[in-house]
């Protein structure tokens, strides 16, 4: 575990849990993520802290799968381990959603990837103007990961969820304030403040209340989390073990549009 890559920050109430990967974009690896779990299991048992913000150091919130990574993966042909370590990641989205606290997931910068599905496991988005939002799975020849389907499936509906997964284009936060995949919009230089503004309120709130509440909606629109979890660590073991997938890698790393072939 590397706890060093999260920090968290108890202030007034508020649990704030942040990437800290800055030099990379906190780029979600396994130890990240199994640091991320541990603190975010102190934010559930401490009765201080009432309410979680969760945000990324730096210039992004986070960029994602570790590209480098894949590639090396590719290169031996370990698929099977790619599979296991998207079920790993998958179990931060499920501490999120179980967490009996309110989460506030601050963006900025760029939310890609599992990182923007991870952002979608939290209850609320404030998000920057200029944030850069993407999908970016289909890019390399891979399936969505951290439970993301399910969280934009039942907010935006079928035709948008199938649009952005299948094209992976890059998407504004206007735009997704307005499909109503976010809350809200605010100029970077106000996005601390209206976050934390959020998060003061909430922490003065009835926050027994909000944890039942919570409950109800996991009960209504999440009950099948786990179950989607697992079933994408199948599916992306055998996504890893395709040519498109090392084509799409490669043709990340070296800045050239993919060929893919379907195998």
């Amino acid at each position: 575990m590397d706890d060093m890559k999260v920090i968290l920050k108890k202030e007034n109430g508020i649990g704030v849990v942040i990437l800290n990967d800055p030099e990379h974009r906190n780029i979600l690896s396994v130890p990240m993520v199994e640091a991320l779990e541990k603190y975010l299991d102190e934010c559930n048992t401490d009765p201080e802290i009432r309410v979680v913000v969760l945000r990324g150091a730096g210039k992004a919130f986070s960029a994602g799968g570790n590209l480098n990574a894949m590639k090396e993966r590719v290169d031996t042909g370990n698929a099977k381990a790619y599979g296991e370590g998207v079920g790993k990641l998958g179990k931060a989205a499920v501490k999120i959603r179980y967490l009996r606290k309110p989460v506030i997931a601050s963006i900025h910068g760029a939310a890609a990837g599992g990182g923007l599905n991870l952002a979608l496991a939290c209850d609320f988005r404030v998000v920057a103007q200029e944030t850069k939002l993407v999908f970016s799975f289909a890019n390399i020849g891979l399936i969505p990961d951290l439970g993301g389907p399910l969280p934009l499936l039942r907010s935006i509906g079928v035709a948008r969820t199938t649009e952005l997964l299948m094209t992976g284009r890059m998407f504004s936060a206007a735009e997704a304030l307005d499909w109503g995949l976010i809350n809200e919009v605010v100029p970077l230089d106000q996005l601390e403040a209206a976050t934390m503004r959020l998060a003061a309120k909430l922490a003065g709130g009835a926050t027994v209340s909000y944890g039942y509440i919570k409950a109800m909606i996991n009960q209504l629109a999440f009950h099948d989390l786990e179950a989607e979890i697992r079933n994408e660590a199948e599916y992306q073991a055998i996504c890893a073990a395709t040519a498109d997938h090392k084509e799409g890698v490669y043709a990340f790393l070296e800045k050239r549009t993919p060929v893919f072939r379907g195998k």
